[in-house]
């Protein structure tokens, strides 16, 4: 079935934003390896390992934004589910905690 043009809209504006998010992920920490550089904290041979390995990781992330559409959709909704409930857990087990505690 075809999708519509607000469909294919929206699902492209999911897929931007995850690629900025998966591409901050991979570069902050880069950004972060060359300011420890210029105050000379990390030596040349560390910051070239930390490129290499970046630019490793960038081309497992280009090959799965040049992977088909509908793949690339349902991974991030994998991981759009599993962070929730990475992020349940810890609530629910607050609240487990909280109830087995005898009062007073």
């Amino acid at each position: 079935m075809k999708k519509s043009k607000g469909q294919r809209k929206r699902e492209q504006e999911i897929i931007d934003a995850y690629y900025d998010k998966r591409m901050r992920q991979l570069l902050e920490p880069l950004y972060e390896d060359f300011q420890k550089w210029k105050r000379g904290g990390l030596s040349h041979y560390v910051l070239f390992e930390r490129i290499r390995q970046v630019h490793k990781e960038n081309q497992k992330l280009y090959g799965l934004f040049t992977s088909s559409r509908d793949f690339l959709l349902k991974v991030i909704q994998f991981e759009a589910e599993l962070e929730r409930k990475q992020t349940s857990a810890p609530e629910e087990e607050s609240a487990r905690d909280t109830e087995d505690k005898p009062v007073g």
